[in-house]
């Protein structure tokens, strides 16, 4: 078949439109600079220079039990610092919520008495 039907419209796509358009986008990834056109562009490396040293692994730094202690209880402290403000603030901000809905509630309660008082003067 030199066509194909594409599902849902109907519309019939000849073998050469669909040729075209693959040609389009290879020639778009082409142009691409090397560092975003993805794993294909480590193979265009150039102005690459050859070594014969060989590279020794650096020793690993050793650290000591009281430079660990003192990282962990500086973190400790910084996270627990902020936790403890976080906590504050809801507090604070949750007391402010349940007092507005005391003052609220005090101001029907004394609105319904109101309404009470005046009907039982009838």
């Amino acid at each position: 078949r030199l066509s194909a039907q594409l599902p849902g419209n109907g519309r019939t796509w000849h073998w050469t439109t669909m040729a075209s358009n693959v040609n389009a986008l290879r020639t778009c990834v082409n142009r691409l600079p090397a560092r975003m056109a993805g794993p294909a562009s480590v193979a265009r490396r150039s102005f690459s220079e050859v070594t014969t040293e060989v590279k020794q692994p650096k020793a690993a730094a050793r650290t000591t039990l009281g430079s660990r202690l003192r990282s962990f209880i500086m973190g400790f402290t910084v996270a627990g610092t902020l936790s403890g403000y976080a906590l504050y603030y809801k507090v604070q901000w949750t007391n402010e919520e349940l007092a507005a809905m005391v003052r609220e509630t005090a101001a029907r309660q004394a609105q319904i008495e109101r309404r009470l008082s005046q009907l039982e003067s009838r």
